[in-house]
């Protein structure tokens, strides 16, 4: 949990309005996210800006698990090939 307010990632975040923060979160990743969560839930407790970082920080970790693998090759450290 950061104590000090200036480590956040967004600064002036407990003063930003639910409307100007979607934007501003799209270039958080996971752990950014989940570091304003935790901020926001021991400090404003405003439900539409929690509601609003979770759906992100969830977004985010879906693409992460929806991605395709890469295919294994010698050029990029797989086994080769041999039909």
């Amino acid at each position: 949990m950061v104590q000090n307010k200036a480590a956040l990632p967004l600064p002036e975040f407990d003063r930003l309005p639910v409307g100007s923060l979607a934007e501003r979160i799209r270039a958080l990743d996971t752990q950014q996210l989940d570091q304003l969560i935790g901020h926001e839930r021991n400090h404003g407790q405003r439900i539409q800006i929690l509601a609003l970082l979770q759906q992100r920080r969830d977004q985010l970790k879906s693409s992460d698990t929806n991605r395709p693998e890469v295919a294994r090759t010698p050029d990029n450290g797989g086994a080769p090939w041999d039909p």
